[in-house]
């Protein structure tokens, strides 16, 4: 696999899946730690609909992002609206609730590890080896992460971003508050469960597959700069570079380890992120 290929991909699916997070960190100022098991469930869903009915990863996109969403619009109703307003409750919360998932998903699936067959052809292109599946995983997330955008545009939109600006206003103003988290935190779960659809055919599939990518995640948001999407994004670019050019130069093993490492001093140079705004403490 060429690492220019792989780091696009990687660069792509963790913004988008950084994307659900620092939804949720803008909005609702939570963390949600089932956020890997929500990437792992899309994953197993794509694989699910691939192995009975032959359908392709990609259409399976509504049907895995349609299922998150859901699921994750029931456990804030349920689990996190009673909690949302002590931070820690709802991370204890959300890690029980993602322990959960993975224990189901191995009584589902069973503890074996799991694949989508290539079906795509591998491509010669600008000196580099592409396969269709990296092309079409890569473009897919750009263009979920376009639409989101496109979205915070509109005048839902505004609805979302005066409720993170300030809820009593937004209450005020007649924005249902609780509605616009609810779906917010569905929107969240089910940019994760793309991303998992999305990388189905490059990685094995697996239980627990969605810790890497949720540790990941949650440091690109950092990163980027807590509850900054943009930042996210950016943040994520630098990821997949960065694991592009430490895999091509030092070799795989090490291309994540060192995009952490990255990101680790990056930090310790930059508290508050790439475009957080540092907060002085009296």
């Amino acid at each position: 696999m060429d690492w220019l290929a792989e780091g696009l991909v990687s660069g792509a699916v963790y913004a988008l899946v950084a994307l659900g997070l620092s939804l949720l960190l803008g909005i609702m100022k939570v963390v949600n730690l089932a956020h890997g098991s929500f990437y792992a469930l899309g994953a197993f869903l794509a694989y699910t609909l691939n192995a009975r009915w032959g359908i392709n990863p990609p259409a399976a996109l509504p049907v895995a992002m349609g299922a998150a969403f859901l699921l994750g619009a029931g456990t804030e109703l349920i689990a996190i609206r009673p909690v949302r307003l002590h931070p820690t409750t709802v991370a204890v919360v959300t890690l029980t609730f993602g322990i959960l998932m993975e224990q189901v998903m191995l009584l589902v699936w069973g503890p074996f590890y799991l694949s989508i067959p290539t079906f795509l052809p591998t491509l010669s292109l600008g000196g580099s080896w592409w396969n269709l599946h990296q092309l079409t995983a890569a473009g897919l997330a750009v263009a979920i992460i376009a639409v989101i955008f496109l979205f915070l545009r509109t005048m839902a939109g505004l609805a979302v971003r005066l409720v993170a600006e300030d809820e009593e206003q937004a209450t005020l103003v007649g924005i249902d508050v609780d509605k616009v988290q609810t779906v917010v935190f569905g929107l969240s779960c089910a940019l994760a469960a793309a991303g998992g659809a999305l990388t189905a055919p490059l990685r094995a599939i697996y239980p627990t597959m969605g810790r890497v990518p949720m540790i990941v995640s949650l440091a690109i948001v950092i990163l980027g700069g807590l509850g900054n999407i943009e930042g996210s994004l950016y943040a994520g670019a630098i990821f997949g570079l960065a694991s592009y050019l430490i895999g091509l130069y030092l070799g795989a093993q090490w291309s994540y380890i060192g995009a952490l490492a990255l990101i680790i001093v990056s930090l310790v140079v930059r508290p508050a992120g790439l475009l957080g705004r540092a907060v002085l403490r009296d």
